[in-house]
């Protein structure tokens, strides 16, 4: 498995000298450039998947969640990530995501516009007064 890993790897980030080694969950080590500066250790393998397809937003929450971690400058790493995610991943969604985005949006405002307009009758009632009309 490792192999077949390293050589998806080498395939994805190899041509882009990358000045980064990948360390695998299994300990292998894996330069992306003849001289490399930073280790990114993949802790799990959800690291190798938000490594796989990068985005900014899902190595950031591998890092938080200690799937991945990085040797060196916090500067430098970001500057290593988004050259990752600039190339790779940036305005791929598919159609069907794009989609299932909207969907939850819009259900998400129709949630809000219920919970702040959907009232009672017994509401109007109160305010209004027993005709439920607002006079001048």
């Amino acid at each position: 498995m490792a192999q077949g890993l390293q050589r998806i790897i080498t395939h994805r980030y190899g041509q882009r000298q990358l000045p980064i080694t990948l360390v695998l969950p299994d300990g292998v080590r894996v330069p992306l450039s003849s001289m490399p500066a930073v280790d990114i250790v993949a802790r799990t393998w959800k690291g190798m998947r938000a490594l796989a397809a990068p985005a900014m937003g899902s190595l950031a929450r591998a890092y938080v969640q200690g799937d991945l971690d990085f040797s060196g400058s916090a500067r430098r790493m970001l500057d290593i990530a988004e050259a990752m995610v600039g190339s790779v991943a940036h305005g791929r969604d598919s159609a069907r995501t794009r989609f299932k985005l909207l969907l939850r949006q819009r259900r998400a405002n129709q949630r809000n516009i219920a919970h702040h307009y959907d009232v009672s009758n017994a509401f109007y009632r109160l305010v209004l007064g027993p005709s439920m009309t607002y006079s001048c």
